[in-house]
């Protein structure tokens, strides 16, 4: 019987640069559409997940150790301030995403923030993605294991 997993575009990893690569702490800033939410929303300790890299192959499994927000902000300042306590600021100003996205002022209105800790990744033998599958505007997507040959 197949079940559902879910998978995070990784696209800043390379996997030349580490072969068990994971964050620490993952998190996601986005607008809350009506129409349904582009990400588990429910996301609690013990929530396992699959990271895929830039080469759009799945190589590590995460399981979240602890949730530190979820919850609406006003803007990526605010958001940093939840987590300030496990995320340096620097390391938060000088993401290539936090930078580009301020600078365009695509962070400058509400969003919904969930930001968790992970426990240390666990590497899975690698899964190439298939041709045309896509992730969601905020990295996840929610898929059938048996068709992405996971476990």
């Amino acid at each position: 019987m197949s079940h559902t997993v879910w998978v995070r575009n990784h696209w800043w990893w390379d996997p030349a640069d580490d072969e068990t690569r994971g964050d620490s702490c993952g998190w996601v800033l986005y607008r809350r559409d009506p129409g349904g939410n582009p990400m588990r929303t429910d996301m609690a300790k013990g929530f396992s997940y699959y990271a895929a890299d830039n080469t759009r192959a799945v190589r590590s499994r995460l399981t979240v150790d602890d949730v530190l927000f979820h919850g609406p902000v006003k803007n990526l300042d605010e958001a940093w301030r939840h987590v300030q306590h496990a995320i340096s600021r620097d390391g938060w100003l000088n993401d290539d995403l936090n930078e580009t996205r301020r600078r365009d002022g695509r962070w400058h209105q509400a969003h919904w923030f969930t930001c968790w800790r992970n426990q240390q990744p666990q590497p899975v033998s690698p899964v190439l993605l298939p041709e045309g599958f896509r992730f969601n505007r905020t990295g996840w997507v929610e898929a059938d294991a048996a068709t992405l040959e996971l476990p």
